[in-house]
């Protein structure tokens, strides 16, 4: 059943590609609004109030991976722009503490991104297999009828 219904929403590619697209810029925005915001937020201020703003944005980020992990590109498209311009004020920050923070957040980035890729791999795994257990139930019943 969930195959058949996936058969017949594949007709509606074009409004997929419509939301997908909208939901990917709208990721977007998000991640720009949260990553300037860290960057304001850091600049200049005690260094226990800095980190407490990166650890911040790493919660947020950590938590786009079950949320936008299914769909890689809106994932990039928050999680890219929400995390870079703290890396790259902090690279070019004469600070130290900036600096080793920009450090983590590019450790960060790395171990989120690879986790999201994981993540998204077995999402598609479980439709899968949801989706050949569905077409298994039906086959089962056909030949349950035929048995009959």
């Amino acid at each position: 059943m969930l195959k058949h219904r996936y058969a017949r929403s594949r007709r509606q590619d074009d409004a997929l590609s419509h939301f997908a697209f909208w939901f990917t810029v709208i990721s977007f925005a998000e991640g720009i609004g949260w990553g300037w915001a860290v960057v304001s937020l850091a600049a200049g201020g005690p260094v226990a109030v800095q980190y407490m703003v990166v650890l911040v944005i790493a919660g947020i980020c950590s938590a786009a991976v079950p949320a936008f992990g299914p769909y890689l590109p809106a994932f990039a498209a928050f999680f890219l722009p929400a995390t870079l311009p703290y890396l790259v004020f902090g690279l070019w920050s004469a600070d130290p503490y900036q600096h080793a923070g920009a450090w983590f957040m590019l450790l960060f980035i790395v171990g989120m991104g690879a986790l999201a890729i994981v993540f998204n791999r077995t999402f598609r795994q479980l439709i899968s297999m949801r989706m050949a257990a569905e077409q298994m139930a039906i086959d089962l019943k056909r030949q349950k009828d035929i048995a009959e």
